[in-house]
C-alpha cells in the first residue's frame, strides 16, 4: 500500500526477481506486473508490436504481440533508445506506462534492498536512472544534455585531453559540464588517501582544453543559441562531495565501560574438559550482534555555483523553493532530485544497507552495517554507492575498511556513466563500458533520514532501515541455536 501497487505485483517480484540480475531482466519484470494489465493495444497494434519487436535492443516475446505487457516492454525499450514511434497513441500509451514505472521501481528497490541482492538492487537502479533520462546506462552520459550527440562528442574530445581519458572519456557527463561550467576542460581527481571525497566535477586539478576553448567549439558545432542551453543544464546540474567517518563497532548488548575487545574475549565459566568453549561461543555471538557505523557527509552545489536554469518539458526549472527539479526533458512528470546511499560487501555482493536521500546543501548520515557477513565471516570493508535515481553519469562509489577501522578515502572504480553507475551497468548485464574506473560527481535528494541525530529532511529508508539489525537478530539467533548444539554434542559425549 505504501507504493500503491496491486497485491499481485509483490506475488511477480517473489517470483521473477533473484540475485545478481541485469537490466534486461530487471525490465522484463517492471512490464510483467499487473499495473499494465489494462494498457491498450488497439485494432492492428499487433501487427505494429510485431514490426516494433524486429528492431527493439532486447528481444520479447514475438508470439504474444498483441499482450499489454509486451507492448509496455517495446515502449520502455523505444523509450531509452528514443525511437520514433509508428503513431501518436503511442506516445500517450509511453506516458502511461512512464507514469507508472517510478513508483514499481521504487518498491523493487525495496524489495531487492532486503533480500540483501546489492547486484539487482543496482540494476533497478540503473533502470530508473535510463528512463528518466531517455538513455541506455552504457551510452554516454553526456548524450543527456540538450543537442548532445556522438557526432558532437566527436568532435570535442580533442579538446578535452587527458581529463577524458582519466574520467572514463570524454562522453563522460562530468567531464564535459566541467568543461563547460568551470573552466579547466576536465574533471578533477578524487580523494587519494583521506576521508573527505571531492566531487569530480568540482575538482579540476586536471585538464584538457581551457573553458571557453571547448565553449567556442561547441558553439561551432551546435549554435551559439544551442551552446547557451547546454551550458545552462550543466549548470544546474548537482555537484555532491562526500566525507566518510572512522567506522565504529558498536554492540547494543555490550556493558557499559567495557570495550568491545573485552565484549569479544569476555568467558563466562568455561572448563578445561569442555569440548565447546564458551568463550568462543559467547565471542562469535557478540560478533554476530555487533555492527559498524559509518558517518557520511554530503554537501551539494551546482555545476558552477548556479541556481538552476531552464528545464524542458518534464523537466522542471531548477532551483526554485524546495528541493531542486532534476533536468528530464523527455519523462513526462516533474520530479525532485533523490539519491540513494548503497553499502555492500564486495566479497559475497550482499547489500548490507540502503538509504533513500535528499540533500539541497549539507546533509549527515549514519550507515550501519553488520560485522559478519551472510556466511559468518567478518567483514574486511564495504563500498559506498551514492547513486542518482533521475541522473545517468553522476554516481559515486568508495571503499570503506573496517578492519582497524579506517577509510580508504580513494574513489572506488566506477565508470564512464559515472562511479556506481558502471559497477551497476556491469551488474545490469550491459557491460562495463571502456574506462569502468573512475568517481563523478553526483546529486543527491533525499527522502530520507529519521536516524539521523536531528538532521532535518532525511528519513530513513522505510523498507530497508532496520536491515542490519534485523540481519544481526538473526545471525545471534542461529549463533546461540549452534552453541546449544554443540553444547548438547559435548554434554551426550561426555
Amino acid at each position: 500500500s505504501y507504493f500503491y501497487l496491486q497485491h499481485t505485483t509483490l506475488a511477480v517480484f517473489a517470483r521473477a526477481l533473484r540475485p545478481d540480475m541485469g537490466l534486461p531482466e530487471v525490465l522484463e519484470v517492471l512490464c510483467a506486473v499487473p499495473e499494465y494489465d489494462e494498457l491498450p493495444v488497439r485494432h492492428n497494434e499487433d501487427k505494429l508490436n510485431a514490426l516494433m519487436a524486429k528492431s527493439c535492443r532486447f528481444p520479447v516475446d514475438a508470439r504474444a504481440p498483441e499482450d499489454p505487457h509486451v507492448k509496455a516492454h517495446l515502449l520502455l525499450q523505444a523509450h531509452m533508445s528514443r525511437a520514433a514511434l509508428p503513431i501518436a497513441d503511442y506516445v500517450t500509451d509511453t506516458k502511461s506506462v512512464l507514469d507508472n514505472s517510478v513508483r514499481i521501481l521504487q518498491a523493487m528497490v525495496d524489495v531487492c534492498a532486503d533480500k540483501g541482492w546489492l547486484g539487482t538492487t543496482l540494476a533497478v537502479i540503473n533502470l530508473v536512472q535510463s528512463l528518466m533520462q531517455a538513455r541506455w546506462v552504457d551510452e554516454p552520459s553526456s548524450t543527456t544534455l540538450p543537442h548532445i550527440t556522438p557526432e558532437v562528442l566527436a568532435g570535442l574530445a580533442p579538446l578535452l585531453g587527458a581529463a577524458g581519458g582519466a574520467a572514463g572519456g570524454a562522453g563522460a557527463l562530468p567531464v564535459l559540464a566541467h568543461a563547460l561550467t568551470v573552466g579547466g576542460g576536465g574533471a578533477g581527481g578524487g580523494g587519494t588517501g583521506g576521508q573527505a571525497h571531492p566531487s569530480r566535477l568540482g575538482g579540476g586539478q586536471q585538464g584538457g582544453g581551457s573553458g571557453s576553448a571547448v565553449t567556442d567549439a561547441l558553439a561551432q558545432l551546435v549554435g551559439e543559441a544551442k551552446m547557451r542551453e547546454v551550458v545552462q543544464v550543466c549548470e544546474r546540474l548537482p555537484v555532491v562531495s562526500v566525507r566518510t567517518g572512522r567506522p565504529t563497532l558498536v554492540n547494543p548488548d555490550r556493558p557499559k565501560g567495557r570495550s568491545q575487545e573485552e565484549a569479544d574475549g569476555a568467558m563466562t565459566g568455561s572448563k578445561a574438559g569442555d569440548m565447546v568453549s564458551t568463550s568462543t561461543t559467547t565471542s562469535s555471538h557478540n560478533r554476530e550482534l555487533t555492527h559498524w557505523s559509518i558517518d557520511v557527509e554530503l554537501r551539494r552545489s551546482s555545476g558552477a555555483g548556479a541556481s538552476g536554469g531552464a528545464g524542458g518539458a518534464g523537466g522542471g526549472g531548477g532551483r526554485g523553493k524546495g528541493r531542486p527539479r532534476v533536468y528530464a526533458p523527455r519523462f513526462p512528470k516533474i520530479k525532485e532530485e533523490g539519491w540513494y546511499l548503497v553499502a555492500g560487501d564486495p566479497v559475497t555482493r550482499e547489500l548490507l544497507a540502503l538509504k533513500r536521500l535528499g540533500i539541497e546543501e549539507r546533509t549527515t548520515t549514519r550507515v550501519v552495517v553488520p560485522r559478519v557477513n551472510g556466511t559468518g565471516n567478518e567483514i574486511a570493508s564495504v563500498t559506498l554507492y551514492l547513486m542518482s535515481d533521475s541522473y545517468l553519469g553522476l554516481d559515486q562509489q568508495y571503499d570503506v575498511q573496517l578492519v582497524g577501522g579506517s577509510s580508504t578515502a580513494g574513489p572506488a572504480r566506477g565508470s564512464k556513466q559515472g562511479g556506481a553507475g558502471g559497477a551497476a551497468a556491469k551488474a545490469a548485464g550491459l557491460g562495463a563500458p571502456p574506462g569502468f574506473g573512475q568517481q563523478h560527481h553526483g546529486s543527491a535528494q533525499q527522502q530520507q533520514g529519521g536516524q539521523e541525530e536531528g538532521e532535518d529532511g532525511e528519513e530513513e529508508h522505510h523498507a530497508a532501515s532496520s536491515l542490519a539489525e534485523r540481519r544481526a537478530r538473526r545471525a545471534a539467533a542461529a549463533a546461540q541455536r549452534r552453541a546449544e548444539a554443540e553444547a548438547a554434542a559435548a554434554a551426550a559425549g561426555g
